[in-house]
């Protein structure tokens, strides 16, 4: 849809616009980022010269390294967000500070780098969810940790790509099934593509992101980022809620899981 798109460019032209008149490049956003002390070599260089050049970024124009090495190394750790009198965003500053640069980088090169970046986030995201979770935890959410059965399950739980960032969503909604009674296999993690018609030897049809109902001919999917409006509550008050994708042979609107287990 190139109009929605090229509206969504409009608008964040303006903001960028809007953030490069305001900003005073006082420097107080520099002097509160973790990352200046480590990343900016040159210890002369003060805090508004610094705000001075990323503002120069965002306005098209040529601007010191030192400023450009801030933008790309900004860690997002949120140290900015409350500093600044004049209500100007410092992290989302940088972020349109990267994609000025960005612009003016071959877009074979731009696809490379992310592909990159994207691994390494990969990487990193199994890293901490090893570091902060039990193995036993994590193994619920691997696609081996099903048993090998003849009749098709309740539901698949499929993951999508980004489960281990925040594995105790997943987690919980495991928890709601075995609350419920209902069988589910997993399906799809990190380094694991799913297979095209995971399930579908023994009926459980194939769709997307979320749950997906396995008996019956017909199915519900899901989101994956199911909402729980009643937990354990008591008996009958189990109730699983999510939002419905409009994938062709799905129910027509959200289902609900009966409660009657």
């Amino acid at each position: 849809m190139p109009v929605r798109t090229d509206t969504f460019i409009e608008q964040l032209d303006e903001q960028v616009s809007a953030i490069a008149q305001a900003c005073t490049a006082c420097g107080i956003c520099a002097d509160v980022c973790p990352t200046v002390p480590i990343t900016v070599k040159d210890k002369q260089v003060t805090s508004p010269e610094l705000t001075a050049g990323v503002r120069e970024i965002l306005r098209g124009n040529e601007a010191p390294e030192t400023s450009k090495t801030w933008a790309r190394t900004c860690c997002s750790s949120g140290a900015c967000l409350s500093v600044c009198d004049y209500g100007i965003n410092p992290r989302f500053m940088l972020t349109m500070a990267r994609r000025a640069m960005n612009q003016f980088i071959e877009p074979e090169t731009r696809r490379a780098a992310g592909k990159a970046a994207f691994q390494k986030m990969s990487r990193g995201v199994k890293v901490i969810s090893r570091l902060t979770s039990p193995p036993a935890l994590l193994a619920r959410l691997s696609p081996q940790s099903h048993p090998d059965r003849q009749v098709a399950p309740d539901y698949i739980f499929y993951t999508g790509c980004n489960m281990l960032k925040t594995p105790h969503i997943g987690l919980l909604c495991l928890d709601v099934m075995d609350i419920l009674g209902v069988s589910y296999e997993v399906h799809g993690v990190p380094g694991r593509r799913r297979p095209a018609h995971a399930g579908a030897d023994r009926g459980v049809p194939a769709c997307g992101a979320g749950l997906e109902r396995g008996r019956g001919g017909r199915h519900s999917a899901y989101r994956a980022d199911v909402s729980f409006s009643r937990l354990c509550r008591g008996p009958g008050l189990h109730e699983l809620r999510g939002t419905h994708r409009g994938r062709t042979g799905a129910s027509p609107g959200a289902r609900r899981v009966p409660a009657s287990h």
